[in-house]
């Protein structure tokens, strides 16, 4: 039995691997495994391999150790022999009971480690869970992605008051043009029943009357737009005008039953009050209730509807619908059936948050506002944003309208917004529109034919225009104003060119037809739109709404003077009239590119901070090429050992000489007793 048992001993354990330095292995033996790969803690708690084997020292040793390993259930694979052949059984158990000292199969080393990395999940500081904690609130706290604010009820409030106001706005601009015949043979009609004889001139001049007044009234409601705003809100003013608008709308409607044209022409002032409220109030609480990465696309949205209530006009003045002789009053009429909508819907609409928490000091109410407008319940940071602009324009609060033109921390904006709403005006756009229903008519169309391509055309402007709302908070304002600017610039020199050869070449008429219709088309990519929403971003809270007095009364003055002044200066030059329009357009841009930063993105209080720090390095840069052009003003160098005598006020008294000290002295002296005995009782 113990030869048995030895014979077994040596046959297995020549059946576990061949021993190290022979180069055979023995029948029946496994190759030796590839090493698999190791943990870092396994790699440090390995013990080391022994590279020579020592015999065993007594067979009874040997037969001891190999009955032991009989009774083994199971030995674990090894990669080599050294590591169990000439131990002691002991440390073979030893060995067998530490997993860190025996190398495990593949899929074991996997499962292992595994096993250690869910072991030491447990173990975690509380230090790397606070860290985790924190950094998934930042996250959280991180701005959600640009149209991710663009809310439902923003939404509604962008859309409602702009349908219900601009819309009115751009109806009221435009609806007096197509039935123009009308409304000169009505004023005929009224003097011929006083016994009056009126010649063409006159009622021509009647009829320009009317729509100049209607500008006049424009300029009166941007001033009246201020006063409002800062005493009623910004919701409450347009409530207010609305209802002003429905009373100028019900008296239009009369007008046939009146009949005379000097009712006419003070219904159309009082719609012309109503437009310059409108033209005002709307972009600036527009650009007050809305975020500031989305504050150029909701305040573009009431130009969009100005543009549509200019298409309304243009489709319900042809003759077929409203533009005939019984059914014109309630063509001009027809916007009170809007104001209405407003009156009833606007008290559902939130105010203003800016006007609530700084001008109004209503916190609470502020924060609901906002909280409706967000869809959320934090709006801390923003609150406190308000709060730093509040604290910044303590000076402008307690300014007016006069002492804000001439506050010198406002100067370069009030400079902006004149230059602004002035080159929108000059820019050519008057000239542009008188033209286009006149050059459609050359190409073989009649007159009233070549109205339906000027409605095509205001389609393909409002298409165009909501690629601008689009884009605006994308490109920025700054590349959107300077391309329309630089495209009206070119194109009044190659509008003169065209319409000039027209008489001469036939198909020199089309060419002008496109040529016009881009010309407003870069109108309508920068300086249609987005002069409101600079003023909006260069005023702070409380000189905002001066600011759009300033611009509303230079855009309606330079309305009313185009208005009278444009049909005389065409009559004399023709179409050399558009040469007029290039020197302000072109000024314009320069000015634009020199001064005006972008402000998309941008908050208030940093805009106005960029404005300020961008002027004052455009005069720095201007101040050191003027002291580059001048002389050198350096002193020329003293001998060696001479002193410099200084004789400036702040200058030491070490550089004066003894002398002067002195007599300085004496004289400080003699003054100081002069004061002492005249002192008063």
């Amino acid at each position: 039995m113990d030869h048995d048992a030895e014979d077994l001993g040596e046959h297995h354990r020549s059946s576990i691997s061949p021993i190290k330095g022979t180069g055979e292995e023995p029948e029946g033996a496994e190759r030796e495994l590839p090493k698999p790969v190791m943990s870092p803690m396994e790699s440090t708690t390995k013990e080391p391999e022994v590279t020579e084997s020592k015999p065993p020292k007594s067979t009874t040793s040997t037969r001891r150790s190999s009955t032991q390993e009989l009774e083994l259930p199971r030995m674990e694979p090894q990669t080599s022999v050294t590591s169990s052949v000439g131990r002691s059984p002991k440390d073979l158990r030893v060995a067998k009971r530490e997993p860190r000292s025996s190398l495990p199969s593949p899929a074991g080393s996997r499962t292992q480690m595994l096993s250690v990395q869910a072991s030491l999940e447990p173990r975690r500081s509380n230090v790397s869970a606070k860290r985790s904690r924190t950094k998934s609130m930042e996250t959280k706290k991180k701005t959600s992605p640009k149209w991710a604010q663009l809310t439902k009820p923003l939404v509604m409030v962008a859309v409602i008051t702009s349908f219900g106001s601009s819309l009115q706005h751009g109806y009221n601009i435009w609806v007096v043009n197509h039935p123009a015949t009308l409304i000169q043979d009505f004023y005929n009609v009224t003097y011929h029943q006083k016994k009056i004889t009126l010649n063409k001139g006159f009622l021509s001049f009647l009829y320009n009357l009317t729509t100049a007044l209607f500008s006049l009234g424009g300029l009166i409601g941007s001033l009246l737009a201020s006063l409002l705003v800062d005493r009623f809100g910004r919701r409450g003013a347009l409530i207010l005008n609305n209802i002003l608008s429905m009373i100028s709308a019900l008296l239009m409607g009369f007008s046939s039953i009146v009949f005379a044209s000097e009712y006419t022409i003070f219904t159309r002032l009082l719609t012309g009050i109503c437009s310059g409220v409108f033209s005002c109030v709307v972009p600036m609480y527009l650009g007050e209730v809305a975020p500031k990465m989305l504050r150029g696309t909701v305040i573009s949205v009431s130009m969009v509807f100005v543009a549509v209530g200019m298409l309304f006009s243009q489709i319900l003045g042809l003759r077929e619908i409203l533009g005939n002789k019984k059914e014109w009053p309630i063509l001009l009429s027809l916007m009170g059936f809007l104001a209405l909508f407003q009156v009833l819907v606007l008290p559902c609409l939130p105010e203003s948050p800016r006007y609530l928490l700084i001008q109004k000091r209503n916190e609470v109410k502020a924060r609901q506002a906002l909280q409706r407008l967000r869809c959320q319940e934090s709006v801390d940071e923003e609150l406190e944003e308000m709060y730093q602009e509040d604290a910044v324009e303590k000076t402008e609060k307690v300014m007016g309208g006069l002492k804000i033109l001439y506050y010198r921390g406002l100067r370069w904006q009030v400079i902006s917004v004149i230059i602004l709403m002035g080159g929108q005006q000059l820019s050519g756009i008057n000239a542009a529109n008188y033209y286009a229903e006149r050059v459609y008519a050359t190409m073989w169309l009649t007159e009233y034919d070549a109205r339906y391509i000027s409605i095509t055309s205001t389609f393909s402007l409002i298409i165009v225009l909501l690629f601008v709302v689009y884009f605006i908070d994308t490109v920025g304002r700054r590349v959107l104003i300077l391309i329309g600017f630089a495209i009206c610039s070119i194109l009044c020199v190659l509008l003169t060119m065209t319409l000039e050869l027209q008489s001469t070449m036939s198909w020199m008429s089309y060419i002008s037809s496109g040529l016009i219709f881009a010309f407003l088309i870069g109108h309508i990519i920068g300086p249609g739109p987005v002069p409101n929403v600079l003023i909006t971003e260069l005023f702070l809270q409380s000189s905002r709404s001066t600011g759009f007095a300033i611009g509303g009364f230079v855009h309606w003055l330079l309305n009313f003077l185009t208005g009278m002044i444009f049909l005389h200066i065409e009559k004399q030059l023709g179409s050399y009239s558009f040469l007029i329009f290039w020197p302000f357009s072109f000024g314009t841009f320069l000015f634009l590119f020199k001064i005006i930063p972008e402000t998309r993105g941008k908050s208030f209080l940093d805009i106005k901070r960029l404005m300020t720090a961008h002027v004052a390095r455009r005069i720095q840069v201007q101040d050191s090429r003027r002291g580059s052009t001048q002389p050198s003003s350096r002193r020329p160098s003293l001998p060696p050992g001479s002193r410099r005598v200084s004789l400036t006020p702040g200058s030491r008294r070490d550089s004066l000489p003894p002398s002067s000290r002195r007599g300085s002295v004496q004289q400080n002296v003699k003054r100081k007793k002069r004061k002492a005995t005249t002192k008063p009782t």
